[in-house]
């Protein structure tokens, strides 16, 4: 592996696609720490019984943090399955999908769009979460005159707009740290992001384990941490060969053809998609 890594650097192109990626996840993380004014820290139960508590792990905390990228990827993803299904039920988009390159760039101005229209109606959702289960406010920084300005009527107003304006905000970057890592990084953006904010999650709960004194529950997390990723590996990198037998041929006094060979067929065709969907789903 090591020995892959070093060979991969040592060409130009490769190389910089690498920096280009660390590049942009670095901006992706920063994003995660910057707390949007207004907003404050909560405590959301983790667990697949919660969607807060997904949402959070697939942001890694972002959105408990009440930063800028609390929305995170997730209204872009929406919106490439949506715009993606309507290929099917809507002509032009259909006859936009088959036009190359300029098609796909007209598909791509709508899937922007509606990712736009899902990021309000999704920091919209998750303000009223914040303001209705959670403490939310937190006005301290203005002083006690604009303190309670804000805190009810239409300050409170005001100050809801301004959230939603910064969440939608972040989430737009975030769609264009995830393009730019695409066109200019290693691997696909979405996924890169989504798995970058799942292993800061992960991160984040081994080391307060860790700091808890509890070893033995964190030398298991990552046993079982590196168990999972191998499976992973395993069963993506998974093929199931069809052989082939092609028919001999005879020429003259030459015998050809006869031989054999195999199709690969990947037992894990679909890659990430039905991940991807069911998360769409249950956003």
């Amino acid at each position: 592996m090591f020995e892959t890594i070093r060979n991969a650097l040592k060409i130009k192109d490769v190389r910089n696609k690498i920096l280009w990626t660390i590049l942009f996840v670095v901006i992706y993380r920063l994003g995660c720490y910057i707390t949007v004014p207004g907003l404050q820290a909560i405590t959301i139960e983790e667990g697949t019984t919660s969607i807060m508590g997904l949402l959070n792990s697939i942001t890694g905390s972002a959105l408990s943090q009440g930063t800028i990228f609390s929305l995170g990827i997730s209204p872009y993803i929406n919106s490439s399955i949506i715009v993606q299904l309507l290929t099917v039920a809507i002509p032009a988009l259909e006859r936009w999908s088959k036009e190359g390159e300029e098609g796909r760039a007209k598909i791509d101005k709508i899937t922007r769009w509606v990712t736009f229209a899902l990021a309000i109606v999704s920091a919209v959702g998750i303000y009223l979460t914040f303001k209705n289960n959670y403490s939310y406010v937190n006005t301290s920084w203005l002083g006690a005159q604009w303190s309670s300005f804000f805190a009810d009527g239409i300050g409170e107003w005001i100050l809801g707009i301004y959230i939603v304006g910064m969440l939608v905000a972040g989430s737009m970057l975030c769609m264009w740290i995830g393009e730019r890592i695409t066109e200019y990084g290693v691997s696909n953006g979405i996924s890169m992001i989504i798995f970058v904010g799942i292993i800061a999650t992960a991160t984040q709960a081994l080391t307060n384990t860790i700091g808890g004194g509890n070893w033995i529950e964190a030398i298991i997390f990552i046993v079982e941490l590196v168990l999972v990723f191998g499976f992973i590996v395993w069963v993506d990198g998974a093929e199931r060969k069809i052989k082939v037998q092609y028919a001999k041929q005879v020429k003259g006094n030459k015998m050809y053809g006869g031989q054999s060979t195999f199709i690969p067929i990947k037992v894990n065709g679909s890659g990430v998609m039905p991940l991807i969907f069911a998360y769409a789903f249950l956003c």
